[in-house]
């Protein structure tokens, strides 16, 4: 795994169960307009690089930010911070199976990415 630039940047993710689970709270509420499908707590790009290094017994590497800046607007989408939050699900009271990052086991079975 690696940490791309700082790691700082902010990753939004889910766990697919809590995506299921989510869509169809949606539509057993009824829910309408744009409904932000992430877990309740967003984590560092170098954060959830460690987690996937530590989980896949691989070594964490650091790619600098001048490399992604290089390859022009497209290369930034790699160094850029989103922290978005489910600010529709929590207010409905959904409940994430999954809402940390730690809480997340690799497969049996699966190697790698």
């Amino acid at each position: 795994s690696a940490v791309l630039g700082s790691g700082e940047q902010w990753i939004s993710w889910i766990h697919m169960e809590d995506v299921i689970r989510a869509v169809k709270f949606i539509i057993e509420n009824q829910m309408l307009g744009v409904v932000n499908l992430v877990s309740p707590n967003p984590v560092r790009q170098k954060d959830i690089a460690a987690e996937l290094a530590r989980a896949y017994r691989r070594p964490l590497i650091k790619i600098p930010a001048s490399l992604f800046k290089l390859l022009g607007e497209q290369g930034r989408f790699f160094i850029s911070s989103q922290r978005v939050i489910p600010e529709r699900l929590i207010f409905m009271n959904f409940q994430f199976l999954y809402p940390d990052l730690e809480k997340i086991t690799i497969p049996h079975g699966v190697k790698e990415l």
